[in-house]
């Protein structure tokens, strides 16, 4: 059971299995489960309605997974442009690379005013320096299929009030990861506070891989992230340009 900051619960439990990765979250009398490929990184979530959402290759994500009339095919050939069955649509993010707006595929002239205007918009997201979404957050298109990428880039799971962070899940209102960090205090990126995302400094460090926290301002052209393959570790190197997109504030 999560408890707030005071000590009250705060209605959420998580059941976690041997290797402490999280299988199921019910919250409000409603359970999200989770299913997990050999490689250890998340493979389907079922969603409390039956739903299930299959991840392959962290680019691909079939939603409503077996269905033979809803099923969509979400593609992301590049951090800027997202394919649901086949249509574009783009989105914008800010220094840390979280999705703040995206438009939809009739709106290709976006360097105009009408482009920018409201009313072109699929949906807006306001974070609060963890991640959760705040006042200002507003969907104007409610027929476009919402984008679940967002604070960082990463998945966030609304039916679990989590973010997933590859190894480890978040709870951005807490500001806390769900389970402790097994690496080394030492590390560059750790840090003795197990349960600390991003050295407690959300606004200048990100932590997409769930274990070691960078800095963005501090690396040149391209940064690292610690990630599970099988049962060994591997640092995989990002290029600043195609991970975080095109340098668009939105405001």
């Amino acid at each position: 059971m999560i408890q707030g900051f005071d000590g009250t619960p705060t209605g959420t439990t998580i059941i976690c299995e041997g290797q402490n990765r999280v299988t199921s979250v019910t919250t409000g009398g409603q359970t999200t489960r989770y299913v997990y490929g050999a490689d250890g990184a998340r493979l389907k979530l079922i969603t409390p309605d039956g739903a299930t959402t299959l991840f392959l290759g962290g680019m691909i994500e079939i939603r409503n997974f077996g269905s033979t009339t809803a099923e969509q095919v979400i593609t992301t050939p590049h951090s800027a442009v997202r394919l649901v069955n086949g249509a574009a649509s783009y989105l914008f993010r800010d220094q840390l690379g979280s999705v703040r707006m995206v438009h939809g595929s009739a709106n290709t002239a976006l360097t105009t005013a009408a482009a920018r205007d409201n009313s072109m918009r699929d949906e807006r997201t306001v974070y609060a320096p963890f991640g959760a979404e705040i006042a200002g957050s507003f969907d104007f298109d409610l027929t476009a299929e919402a984008e679940n990428r967002g604070f960082i880039g990463q998945h966030f799971d609304s039916d679990a009030g989590l973010l997933y962070l590859n190894a480890r899940y978040m709870d951005p209102r807490l500001g806390l990861f769900t389970s402790p960090d097994w690496l080394d205090p030492p590390i560059p990126g750790v840090g003795t506070n197990r349960y600390a995302y991003s050295a407690n400094d959300p606004v200048n460090n990100l932590d997409p891989g769930g274990n070691a926290c960078v800095n963005y301002n501090n690396y040149g052209s391209s940064f690292c992230v610690r990630s599970r393959m099988y049962t060994e570790w591997h640092w995989q190197v990002y290029d600043k340009t195609s991970f975080f997109g095109a340098a668009a504030m939105v405001t």
